[in-house]
């Protein structure tokens, strides 16, 4: 089941999509603990998380499924970070 963007945005300001974001921000910073000067690459709805790291990144790129819908970045940030749409194919595997 496909989720659209609005879907997902209500998701993440409802109680149990706060919580899942810290607890995966947590995950995510002890892998990168240091992300300054860092080109970032968030692949799916990542956006919730992204926001956390758009002032320590050297930038930031959002690629979602086009049938997903759209998603604006703020203002300030635009010119450093890119949201665009990516094809809706399944990634490659090796199996």
């Amino acid at each position: 089941m496909k989720s659209s963007i609005y879907d997902l945005q209500q998701f993440y300001t409802s109680r149990p999509g706060q919580l899942a974001k810290r607890l995966i921000l947590k995950k995510i910073h002890r892998i990168w603990p240091d992300i300054d000067g860092m080109h970032i690459l968030g692949l799916g709805y990542a956006a919730p998380y992204l926001y956390h790291y758009l002032k320590q990144a050297q930038s930031c790129v959002l690629a979602m499924p086009g049938d997903t819908g759209a998603h604006i970045w703020p203002y300030e940030l635009l010119s450093h970070n890119f949201d665009g749409h990516a094809g809706s194919d399944p990634m490659p595997s090796n199996e």
